[in-house]
């Protein structure tokens, strides 16, 4: 099972291997958030196979900023991991959940929708 935190340590982590050093490749980013080592502030993960949210207490510190989450393409299932989706991701205003299997109706106890969240997207689900 692939989670979003592992689809996001492979897109956006630090990862080095002896076969990818091509010499001296730079990055140079204004953003207040990449100068924290933080993520971007919108996050693109399409078709990446998620199922669930994953061990996010690693890196709290750094999505509590991202406001745009697109997951479109993916495996989630259940709404219990919307929900928790929701609570990790604490600045999220729009959702991007497009052609994902969520076809159940969305469970009451699970009906936590963050404040300040202004768009969810669902279609083909």
């Amino acid at each position: 099972m692939v989670s979003l935190k592992e689809s996001i340590d492979e897109k956006y982590g630090e990862k080095e291997t002896e076969s990818d050093d091509f010499g001296f490749i730079v990055f140079v980013s204004c953003s207040p958030e990449a100068k924290r080592g933080m993520l971007p502030p919108m996050i693109t993960l399409n078709d990446y196979n998620i199922e669930h949210l994953g061990d996010f207490s690693d890196l709290t510190s750094k999505v509590r900023h991202i406001s745009e989450l697109d997951l479109i393409d993916n495996l989630l299932s259940d709404w219990s991991e919307v929900a928790e989706i929701l609570s990790s991701f604490k600045s999220l205003k729009f959702l991007n959940l497009s052609n994902n299997l969520l076809n159940e109706p969305i469970d009451s106890n699970n009906n936590q929708a963050n404040e300040k969240l202004d768009n969810v997207s669902l279609p083909m689900n």
